[in-house]
């Protein structure tokens, strides 16, 4: 009868886990903090990789968006959410991937207002053997709050617009009728960096 929700209870780790070519398993264990345990297959640790970094306060829309997906998830279930609660920082890290080059591409988390100009998403690239090589920017105008960009084994981006709105519908948080404005459908593209 209390049916309530919070966002840390709902940290699932899907999007801070990866495998390496290898077989290795990277895993951004807490929310909070940017540090990724890596393990060989029989699940031995063999390193850690730490970056320091501090989670970004979230701004109001970020704010917005956290307590939309909770309550899409809160949809589904049979009894009413009677309240959620959402964390005022961003995750520490968003994603991880292990190209098949064995670096690993990891997209921190970052506020709205942090980004270059001209910037909608951006990546730490580490080395095969952890060591911080470089920051990617990524260029373009995209929303990087409900657009998503996923790093490719063969280190394309995969690009799909609308990715929170369809969450959203999908989940029948989405009411359809005549005052809501027509969902763009979404769209899939495909980039190449080129160095």
């Amino acid at each position: 009868s209390d049916f309530r929700l919070t966002e840390e209870a709902m940290d699932f780790i899907w999007s801070r886990v990866a495998t390496g070519p290898d077989g290795k398993i990277y895993l951004g264990k807490k929310r909070d903090e940017y540090s990724i345990t890596v393990m060989d297959p029989d699940g031995t640790v063999s390193r850690l990789i730490n970056r320091e970094f501090k989670a970004p306060q979230r701004t109001e829309r970020q704010k917005k968006i956290a307590t939309q997906i909770i309550e899409a998830v809160a949809v589904n279930y049979r009894a009413p959410l009677q309240g959620s609660e959402i964390e005022n920082t961003e995750p520490a890290i968003g994603s991880i991937t292990v190209t098949d080059d064995n670096r690993i591409w990891v997209q921190p988390g970052v506020g709205d207002d942090a980004l270059p100009e001209g910037t909608w998403a951006i990546f730490d690239v580490f080395d095969p053997n952890g060591k911080f090589e470089k920051q990617v920017a990524l260029k373009g105008s995209f929303n990087r709050n409900r657009d998503s960009v996923t790093v490719l084994s063969d280190g394309r981006f995969l690009v799909v617009t609308g990715a929170l709105d369809a969450f959203l519908n999908q989940m029948g948080a989405v009411k359809s009728d005549d005052s809501q404005p027509e969902v763009e459908p979404l769209e899939i593209i495909c980039y190449k960096l080129e160095n």
